[in-house]
């Protein structure tokens, strides 16, 4: 479950249950959010729009996100003090069309400004997304001033309506995926983890990052089909048995985590490879030598939080492969049977991957440095 917060608000997307409680019996949908339960109901007009992403919802849940009720909830109120919708996934053009709407008695708070900002935010994400489109009555003051402090501008009118849009404008792709991770609170636990045990050379890499990208694009659950979070240190001096008490570390600090913790110090990998693989391979000198031949371009990539707000993020085949969801042979180190196996197991989750056929032609690096970023 994707819930964005702000400083003052969460954003709660309703799946089909909490659409339909939202219709017969308010209160229930605030006891499963637990939040304040109140005397409250949806008015004639959002109970009409409600039914209609209700069954939006049961024809494609796999896509909700893009077609639901998003409960904007107080963080010191404790209650629902209205609505954001996103009415369908992009369409051909790239447009996105949202509405909102906030009880009369939390108007004049900001929130609708809040909640609207932070869910175009989560919109643009999406590469397939380039505007958010909104539909305003003429005589709705109010929502045009949240309209103009979001940077949305007027490019369209009616006798009744003013047309508002939002131009997305394109976090680079590393702000992107950092942006993405961030979202997931499972990940951002391991690196709250791996600060708290003291390791430092460190990536969190691979699969689990990439799917996660995945499942954002394709409307999933954020953790769908992932099965295991690859961490790699590099100490030449460690033994075998330290991967266990590292990982066992990690366990106690995360408590009942949802998925295998995967430690491997990269600088013993040489040592078991052939017996796993059946090939010898040669000994990685760093980490980044490590990454550079993992199996696929996109999941050719590491992460690292270096403080709270400061990510390193290492790609040498940079990350477009993995925000178009394509799968790409790095035949360095692999075989095609092992990139064939990859492709099936993942195409069976995510059908919608774009599969390159295998080549034994080498892909060019295109960044050797680390690339830092800090975020606000």
């Amino acid at each position: 479950m994707i819930n964005l917060e702000t400083e003052r608000v969460i954003l709660y997307p309703l799946d089909s249950i909490n659409l339909l409680l939202s219709l017969e019996s308010f209160q229930e949908l605030e006891k499963r959010l637990g939040v304040t339960i109140t005397d409250r109901k949806l008015d004639e007009e959002m109970q009409y729009a409600t039914k209609v992403r209700l069954k939006k919802v049961l024809e494609d849940e796999r896509n909700y996100l893009w077609l639901t009720n998003w409960a904007i909830i107080s963080k010191d109120k404790n209650c629902i003090v209205g609505f954001v919708t996103i009415k369908g996934c992009p369409n051909d053009m790239g447009e996105v069309t949202i509405e909102y709407g906030i009880e009369k008695e939390y108007r004049g708070n900001g929130y609708a400004t809040e909640a609207v900002k932070k869910l175009i935010k989560w919109i643009f994400i999406s590469p397939r997304a380039k505007y958010v489109i909104v539909d305003i009555d003429k005589v709705n003051t109010s929502s045009h001033r949240v309209l103009e402090k979001v940077g949305a501008i007027k490019y369209k009118e009616t006798d009744e309506l003013l047309w508002w849009k939002v131009k997305n404008t394109k976090l680079n792709e590393v702000e992107k995926l950092i942006e993405i991770i961030e979202l997931n609170k499972d990940l951002i636990r391991v690196f709250d983890a791996l600060d708290k045990i003291g390791l430092v050379e460190y990536y969190v890499g691979a699969g689990a990052l990439a799917q996660n990208v995945w499942n954002i694009e394709t409307g999933r659950s954020q953790n769908y089909g992932i099965s295991d979070v690859d961490i790699i240190y590099f100490n030449p001096n460690m033994l075998e048995e330290d991967e266990t008490k590292i990982r066992k570390k990690l366990e106690k600090e995360l408590g009942n985590f949802p998925v295998w913790l995967d430690v491997k110090n990269q600088a013993r990998v040489h040592l078991w490879y052939k017996e796993k693989f059946g090939y010898e391979i040669e000994t990685y000198k760093s980490l980044e030598d490590a990454i550079k031949t993992w199996p696929t371009t996109s999941t050719s990539f590491g992460v690292q939080r270096e403080r709270k707000n400061k990510w390193n993020v290492y790609a040498p085949y940079g990350l477009r492969d993995i925000f178009e969801m394509r799968v790409k042979a790095n035949p360095i180190q692999i075989t095609e049977a092992i990139y064939m196996n990859k492709v099936q197991k993942w195409t069976d989750r995510w059908p919608e991957l774009e599969v390159v056929e295998w080549s034994d032609k080498n892909i060019e690096i295109v960044n050797t440095e680390v690339i830092s970023i800090v975020r606000k």
